[in-house]
C-alpha cells in the first residue's frame, strides 16, 4: 500500500487489485488465508519431525513421532490440494497463458 498524495491510498497487491476490480468473493478471501495458515503450520510441523527422524533424535514415544510424522503428509497432501483449487484462477491466468 502506498500513500500518493494527501489522503489517496493506491493499494499494490495482487489481492486488494483483484477484490477492487473484480470483486472476488470474501468468503473465498478468508478460505485462502486460513488454508495457508494451516498448510504453513503442517509444514513446519513435517520439517520438525523430519529433522528428528533424519538425525535420529531420541525422544520418548517416537513410534508416536513416525505416526504423526505419516498422517501430517497425508493431511498436507490435502489441504494443497484445496491451496490448489482456491488458487486454479491464478495459476490459470499466470502459467497457462494462451499464445
Amino acid at each position: 500500500m502506498d500513500r500518493h498524495g494527501p489522503g489517496e491510498v493506491i493499494f499494490e497487491t495482487h489481492v486488494y487489485r483483484q477484490i477492487l476490480t473484480e470483486g472476488v468473493n470474501m468468503n473465498k478471501i478468508l478460505a485462502l488465508r486460513v488454508v495457508n495458515m494451516v498448510l504453513f503450520f503442517s509444514f513446519v510441523l513435517q520439517v520438525i519431525t523430519s529433522l528428528i527422524i533424519f538425525f535420529k533424535i531420541r525422544l520418548p514415544n517416537m513410534e508416536a513421532i513416525f505416526e504423526f510424522h505419516e498422517y501430517n503428509g497425508l493431511f498436507m497432501i490435502i489441504v494443497a490440494a484445496i491451496h490448489i483449487t482456491l488458487n486454479w484462477g491464478w495459476i490459470k491466468a499466470n502459467f497457462f497463458k494462451k499464445r
